[in-house]
């Protein structure tokens, strides 16, 4: 599992992906799936994200239970989903990674969802004050 963060801009999911393709498509030994071009992925940040997730997930994302790091893969909102935490400094932050075809219903569930903790929308530049 390669994934750029936000405080990254490392060229390394490309560079595997060009490497690995150009040496195993043809030997007929490639089980590689790149899916930066079927993905979407979703960042939620603060202390009420866990709290907020447990009203879409049957996963337990609290601290005792899904520490940093840690990759789950479940459902949230009925929709498949690959859940990542990283924590930005101090701050709980997780990526939910889904197909693309959903992203327009996530959306509208994730901000339902957030209403009730008085979360907001903010973009990457936000986010990269936190690292």
């Amino acid at each position: 599992l390669i994934l750029n963060t936000i405080e990254s801009n490392s060229d390394l999911p490309q560079l595997v992906t060009n490497r690995h393709f150009s040496e195993t498509i043809y030997s007929g030994s490639a089980c590689f799936f790149p899916r930066q071009d079927s993905n979407t992925c979703f960042v939620l940040t603060g202390k009420y994200v866990p709290d907020i997730l447990a009203k879409l997930c049957a996963f337990d994302l609290r601290d005792k239970n899904f520490k940093n790091l840690q990759v789950s893969q479940t459902i949230v909102a009925r929709i498949s989903t690959t859940i990542i935490r990283n924590d930005l400094s101090h701050c709980c932050c997780f990526y939910l990674l889904i197909d693309s075809a959903y992203s327009s219903y996530l959306w509208d569930v994730l901000i339902d969802a957030m209403e009730e903790y008085s979360g907001a929308v903010v973009g990457v530049e936000s986010l990269k004050l936190l690292t």
